[in-house]
This record gives C-alpha cells, sequence and structure tokens, in this order.
C-alpha cells in the first residue's frame, strides 16, 4: 500500500495533467501544492484511503489512475475503474505480442491501402482507433518509435480539422507515461522489427 496522502497527491497531480494546461506530470514530479489537512478535510477521504490500500506501490496507483484518466479525463476517485486498469496492464505487461496483434488487425484493415497514409484528412490509423478497432496506445507507440511522424503527418495534412485536434491533445497529454511506465524505450528495437516485419508481409 501507499500512504493516503501520497495517493490524493497523486491523483490531484494526474487530474491536473490531463485537465490543465500550466502543469505537467512530469516536470513537477508527481508533486502538488496540496497539504494534509486539505485531505483531512474532504468529505471523501475515505476513498483515498481505500484506493492507497489497493496499490501495491506508487507506480500501480499512478497505473491505476492514468489508464482511468487516458479514457475519461472527468474520473473521479469514487469512480475508478480497475477493469479498465486491468486491460492497461494485461497490453503492458504481454507488450510485444499484443503490439504484433495490434499492427497486424491494422493492416488486415488497412486491405493493401497504407495505413499510415492520409486521404481526406484521416488515415486507416486514424479511423481505427475512433472506431475503437484499435487501441489508443498502439497509436502512441507506434508513433513514437516512427519519430513523431504519426503526428506530424497529421499537423501538416490536416491543419484544419478540429476532431484531429482534439485527439492529438489526448495522444500528447497521455504518451509520456505510456512510454516511461510501459518501458517503451527497453523494447523499441523489437517493437520496430515488428513493424517492420509484418508491414512487409503485407507488401
Amino acid at each position: 500500500m501507499i500512504p493516503p496522502f501520497r495517493a490524493y497527491e497523486l491523483y490531484t497531480a494526474i487530474n491536473l495533467h490531463f485537465n490543465s494546461k500550466s502543469y505537467n506530470f512530469f516536470t513537477y514530479q508527481g508533486k502538488t501544492n496540496v497539504s494534509k489537512e486539505s485531505l483531512i478535510k474532504r468529505n471523501d477521504k475515505y476513498f483515498f484511503e481505500r484506493f492507497a490500500a489497493k496499490c501495491f506501490d506508487e507506480e500501480e496507483a499512478i497505473g491505476i489512475l492514468v489508464s482511468n484518466y487516458s479514457v475519461k479525463p472527468k474520473t473521479y476517485i469514487r469512480t475508478l475503474n480497475y477493469d479498465v486498469f486491468n486491460a492497461w496492464v494485461a497490453y503492458r505487461d504481454s507488450l510485444q505480442y499484443k503490439f504484433k496483434e495490434q499492427v497486424s488487425k491494422l493492416y488486415d484493415i488497412a486491405n493493401g491501402i497504407n495505413p499510415f497514409s492520409i486521404h481526406d484528412e484521416s488515415s486507416v490509423l486514424f479511423d481505427a482507433i475512433l472506431s475503437g478497432e484499435l487501441d489508443f496506445e498502439t497509436m502512441i507507440i507506434l508513433d513514437h518509435i516512427l519519430s513523431g511522424k504519426i503526428v506530424s503527418s497529421m499537423d501538416e495534412k490536416c491543419p484544419e480539422n478540429l476532431l484531429w485536434e482534439e485527439w492529438k491533445k489526448k495522444l500528447l497529454t497521455y504518451k509520456p507515461f505510456v512510454i516511461q511506465y510501459w518501458h517503451i524505450n527497453d523494447y523499441e528495437k523489437e517493437l520496430k522489427e515488428i513493424l517492420k516485419n509484418v508491414a512487409s508481409k503485407q507488401a
């Protein structure tokens, strides 16, 4: 478990990261100006105590919160969905297998078209994310291992697409958590090889 106050501070920090333009979780190392007194005064302090008791360590607490905020930015401590976290962990813990599965599905959906090519202000990849056919984390990983080309290409060719602007904001807000807490840099070589192999089979 972790101390209830640290649970409260992490909750506040991640809430600010996802909902405030001026706060960055990584810049401030998850610290905020909340106090123990402010926690004591909250009517929902019991939920922070219960949440803290459920967390094995701080990293797990961050995972639970981030996985929930990534799908619902207005998440509350009372409404944390542990099924969302379990799915998040399942992808993280089977990273290479799940990534290969997702990329293979992407190329199947594309059916011979380059899934990253942009037509009519969208791409097969972006459409698959919007429809829920692929996990958002897959787009984040692809953008990372392709050196940001997913985002830069969409920005260049879809400058007035408001839907893309909304999703880009979500992607850039969420991306650093996936990269750090899924240890993507440790597996970058393998992930690139998976993408290369799947793409070559579809050529």
